[in-house]
């Protein structure tokens, strides 16, 4: 088994082998070679040297996507991470139908060491995290079927017990909810008539904070939603994602809400609520039918909050952490 950088000649294979990867675990992908290229290959912090390929007798079997403290370009000097204090971040790694049960340890080993061995004065002994919770950073985000980025699927058995060899552990659990948006009507009760008498809702455009992490959601169409007050007053706001009509890496009829304001929070304000229930209400006028949230398990109260705005779990993963050697 060889362990290479990318070529130009691998965007067939990295297709390959993302479907191949899905496929193992039951999902059969639609994402296309062209939003693999639009989604992966075509980002301002685009580093051929980040993304390996492992071969066995010059086919490639496997690859996987490394970053060192998010993905910086040289503008982005105060960049803050949002999956953690991680310096490397994995955010996938895609095992082709040739990888076995046998044969999947060595080769994830191989493929962490190969990201130490790059700079090893710099790399090695450093902490490592795979599996991202809400991909803003990597450019991901959307691609069927890994939605907005849930961790290592729970259902990927082969990677888990690889990871775990390596002397990785799991750390946060993360649920992604979905909620079908066709015929959506946001429940009706005091809350939403005083937000209805009193608030009005705008759409706007989100920007990014920075010209990397608008290079890693160019492929979608990034909207914010808020509540005003009558007198003008911004109550709440949060940002959402749908896919871009150009780049087309995300399927048109689904949509990504963004639950950052939650951060440090256990549950959503009555205004947030009554902001999310108005986005379902909306959805179908951005030819949206399911719009997808992912929560960290230990978030209950979330959890039940979401539930009764009509969401229910459709996927389950983990955060793995561990340390280069």
């Amino acid at each position: 088994m060889v362990v290479r950088s990318f070529r130009n000649d691998d965007l067939p294979h990295l297709h390959r082998l993302w479907c191949e990867h899905w496929e193992r675990l039951g999902e059969r992908s639609s994402t296309s070679q062209r939003q693999v290229e639009q989604a992966i290959l075509a980002r301002l912090f685009f580093d051929p040297n980040s993304l390996l390929v492992a071969e066995a007798v010059s086919r490639p079997i496997a690859w996987c996507q490394w970053f060192a403290r998010g993905n910086q370009i040289a503008c982005d000097e105060t960049h803050s991470l949002k999956n953690g204090d991680w310096e490397i971040t994995v955010p996938y790694f895609c095992l082709g139908s040739d990888v076995s049960e046998s044969t999947g340890d060595e080769l994830v080993a191989t493929l962490l060491n190969a990201i130490a061995s790059q700079q090893p004065e710099r790399l090695s002994g450093k902490r490592v995290q795979v599996g991202v919770n809400m991909d803003l950073e990597y450019g991901y985000c959307g691609l069927h079927p890994a939605g907005p980025g849930f961790g290592v699927t729970e259902t990927d058995h082969l990677l888990e017990e690889a990871l775990t060899k390596t002397g990785m552990s799991p750390t946060n659990r993360l649920f992604q909810m979905t909620a079908p948006a066709r015929g959506y009507r946001i429940p009706t009760n005091r809350e939403t008539l005083h937000y209805r008498r009193s608030n009005r809702v705008q759409y706007r455009v989100a920007p990014s904070a920075t010209v990397s992490d608008a290079s890693a959601l160019a492929h979608l169409d990034c909207k914010c939603i808020a509540l005003l007050q009558n007198n003008g007053v911004e109550e709440c706001s949060l940002n959402f994602f749908l896919s871009d009509p150009e780049a087309e890496a995300m399927a048109p009829n689904r949509c990504i809400i963004d639950l950052a304001f939650t951060e440090g929070r256990e549950e959503m304000s009555a205004a947030e609520r009554f902001l999310i229930g108005n986005l379902l209400q909306d959805a179908a006028s951005h030819q949206v039918t399911h719009v997808d949230i992912v929560v960290d398990a230990s978030q209950q109260s979330l959890l039940g909050q979401l539930e009764g705005l009509g969401f229910s779990r459709t996927a389950a993963g983990k955060l793995w952490a561990g340390t280069l050697l």
